[in-house]
């Protein structure tokens, strides 16, 4: 499990680099290309209402990892100013993963195939915000969100290692909006059989995750 980013210990993407968990390959797509290549396809998908960007405009800090480099030549960036990870395989973009406003990113492997999967603990919605987590499967370029456990709470989940630093927990509670109540810990969080859960401590499943394109 790597940690890339956690606002609220004041940990960023170059912490993360001068800690050497994060670097650029070598052989790998730099960033200034990477920058630019991403404009080119935001352009190009775009729809009316959209901004047009023009070189220079998106601005990204890479969080690849040894591991997802040695997997597959996989790189990864983030842009903090539009909310977006981006990966890159082999050179070539192959996916954007759009987020809310970012508290926390982590690599791990949620499914036990080996391979890390990007997690993403961030804000979500408008007017009413709640805290969520997003979860992208690097390997099959899928996503998946895990909202509110009660949507009439309308409580936020919290992500953190746990003491061992293998697993990724899982709170709940309500610490975005008022009035703020307690944080409570729920479980492990997991991908099992193309479902991201949230698996307690009998191992019964207490929250099945939405996927999402």
């Amino acid at each position: 499990m790597s940690v890339l980013y956690n606002s609220s210990l004041g940990y960023d993407c170059t912490t993360a680099g001068m800690k050497g968990i994060t670097f650029s390959p070598i052989n790998g797509i730099s960033v200034s290309d990477a920058e630019e290549l991403i404009a080119e396809n935001l352009n190009q998908n775009s729809i009316p209402g959209d901004p047009s960007y023009v070189k220079g405009d998106i601005k990204v800090t890479e969080i690849t990892v040894k591991q997802t480099w040695e997997e597959n030549r996989t790189q990864l960036f983030f842009s903090e100013y539009e909310n977006r990870i981006i990966v890159f395989q082999d050179g070539k973009l192959t996916g954007i993963f759009k987020c809310g406003h970012v508290y926390a990113i982590y690599l791990a492997d949620l499914n036990n195939d080996g391979k890390y999967e990007i997690i993403v603990n961030d804000a979500n919605g408008n007017g009413h915000i709640n805290s969520c987590i997003r979860v992208f499967d690097i390997e099959n370029l899928k996503g998946y969100v895990l909202d509110q456990l009660d949507s009439d709470k309308g409580e936020d989940l919290l992500l953190a290692t746990d003491g061992t630093g293998n697993y990724l927990v899982v709170y709940q509670g309500r610490f975005i909006q008022m009035p703020r109540t307690g944080v409570i810990l729920t479980g492990h969080l997991l991908l099992k059989d193309n479902q991201l859960i949230v698996e307690g401590d009998a191992g019964e499943i207490v929250l099945i995750g939405e996927s999402i394109k």
